[in-house]
């Protein structure tokens, strides 16, 4: 991202964010999701929620790149060092669980850092521990006849196997919530997947463009997304579309109707 490693943070400001804590979850915001702008918002959200939970949580002291671009780019060398650096920095925390907005970090640690981390901590995609607040009353939601629908990203949901979770989030959320076509285990990427975007940038644009165009055909005011990359990759073809479909990343969906 050709950005400072002191901010990282920066999206935190002015919000009530503990960091380096001992803490029953670390957030593990990722990469993405710390340097983009646009999903500043999105990182606040899901730190809004935990607290609205009385979750006790904390942000890494020194959270780094959880190492899947050197996985897939051969530097496994580097890879292990960025894995020792996280997994000592959320030992130092005492945590239980581990919890990822992005698919692909949450992907990373399954794969690769339950080898060092074995069973002592827990690993949960937003959508998940979202669910269990709603579940233990923890939280509540505000609900609405607004109409809802949902792509699923496909590290998430094909990958990892999380499907019924934010499905489960969304019948607290509405009363009309509504399927995309190609969804579940057999939904198409929004064309952002994996270094396909940076590769195939007009290929990529016209196939965020379908989704966002089977959105509309849905009558949907809300197109949400568990996906830091799949929720740029949707906005930007929402916006080229000049489409009235809201394109929100799913943490501020729920944020924004807490009780």
């Amino acid at each position: 991202f050709n950005r400072p490693h002191d901010a990282r943070k920066k999206w935190a400001a002015g919000a009530d964010v503990p960091v380096g804590q001992e803490a029953n979850v670390v957030f593990f915001v990722g990469c993405v999701m710390s340097y983009r702008g646009q999903l500043k918002s999105s990182a606040k959200a899901m730190a809004k929620i935990m607290n609205a939970a009385g979750e006790k949580w904390t942000l890494l002291e020194n959270e780094v790149c959880c190492g899947v671009p050197n996985k897939f780019s051969g530097g496994i060398e580097n890879m292990e060092q960025l894995m020792q650096a996280n997994v000592s920095a959320i030992e130092a925390t005492g945590a239980k669980k581990i919890v990822f907005s992005c698919p692909g970090c949450y992907r990373m640690f399954k794969q690769e850092y339950s080898k060092l981390l074995g069973d002592k901590v827990e690993l949960l995609h937003s959508t998940e521990l979202i669910n269990s607040y709603l579940k233990s009353g923890k939280i509540k939601l505000k609900k609405s006849d607004q109409v809802i629908t949902y792509h699923d990203p496909c590290e998430l949901s094909r990958l990892t196997g999380v499907i019924e979770e934010p499905r489960n989030v969304f019948a607290n959320l509405t009363s009309n919530y509504v399927e995309l076509p190609n969804n579940k285990f057999n939904v198409e990427c929004c064309g952002g997947g994996g270094l396909f975007k940076a590769a195939e940038i007009d290929k990529s644009l016209v196939i965020a463009k379908k989704r966002i165009n089977q959105a509309e055909k849905k009558r949907a005011s809300i197109l949400t997304t568990a996906c830091p990359s799949c929720f740029m990759t949707l906005t930007q073809a929402a916006r080229a579309n000049k489409s009235e479909v809201k394109v929100t990343e799913f943490a501020e969906v729920v944020a924004q109707n807490l009780e």
